[in-house]
């Protein structure tokens, strides 16, 4: 996949290091979109902590 091209855009695949912090692509969000993302991390952890996939559909 490294170095192919997708919509536009060529596409870099690593190993991730579990140290590197990324950025997202596509330009910054606005704070309506920054907060609607925090709340959906907030939930997706939550359902992490309650058991993740136990057979309920994902939040």
């Amino acid at each position: 996949m490294d170095k192919r091209f997708f919509g536009g855009r060529q596409i870099s695949a690593e190993v991730f290091d579990g140290k590197t912090k990324y950025e997202k692509s596509g330009g910054k969000l606005t704070e309506e979109e920054e907060e609607a993302e925090r709340l959906r991390l907030e939930r997706y952890a939550k359902w992490l902590e309650e058991g993740g996939d136990d057979g309920d559909k994902t939040p």
